[in-house]
């Protein structure tokens, strides 16, 4: 059994050690290679690499994820044990840690736009991050129509013009249609960050 590290910032589909956009929690997850006899999982968890770990969660099989509430500005470290149905505990898996920042604020726009909107937020964190990743997806099927990297303006405020990179799936978003957009913010360390909550937009 492992841990899954988290995948590529500009994934589609994302997995392993994570941010989530509800709420302040570390969502993990973990990969098993012979389920034969798990009952359930326990997580452990620590803010140091060393320990001492405690454990925090208990999850029934098959689920192979948690997401767990922790403070911000502290990087956490867990490992994963499966317990079989004679309460026998397996090794330990690897070990995998992660830092949430403050969620990006004051994002814009919200309710009806333009099909060619400009998206504004603040980083809240000091320093900020140098880099952000801004997703847009249709509301209706939840299918992306653009991914993007956005470098730190070193403002106070953060902008970008949708598909400034020229790489979105749709030239303008479609009129009448409602969006959903969000900002993940790549901390300046590895295995940091944190990600807003999806913001409805609907197309003038």
């Amino acid at each position: 059994m492992s841990l899954i590290p988290g995948g590529p910032d500009t994934s589609q589909v994302e997995i392993g050690i994570d941010a989530i956009p509800d709420g302040d929690k570390i969502r993990i997850e973990w990969a098993i290679r012979d389920p034969q006899g798990h009952m359930f999982y326990e997580i452990y968890r620590s803010s140091t690499e060393i320990g001492p770990f405690t454990k925090v969660a208990t999850v029934s099989f098959p689920d192979t994820t948690y997401e767990d509430p922790v403070g911000l500005l502290t990087r956490y470290y867990y490992y994963v044990l499966a317990v079989n149905d004679e309460d026998v505990k397996s090794e330990p898996s690897d070990t995998l840690s992660y830092k949430l920042l403050y969620k990006p604020e004051g994002l814009s726009p919200i309710g009806e736009t333009t099909p060619i909107p400009r998206f504004r937020w603040r980083d809240p964190n000091n320093p900020p991050a140098h880099l952000y990743i801004i997703r847009v997806r249709e509301g209706d099927t939840k299918r992306f129509v653009w991914i993007s990297y956005v470098e730190s303006q070193y403002n106070v405020e953060v902008t970008t013009l949708y598909n400034s990179d020229q790489r979105a799936r749709l030239d303008s978003l479609i009129s009448g249609k409602t969006y959903e957009w969000r900002v993940d913010i790549v901390g300046n360390e590895p295995n940091c960050g944190s990600e807003s909550p999806w913001t409805i937009i609907r197309i003038q």
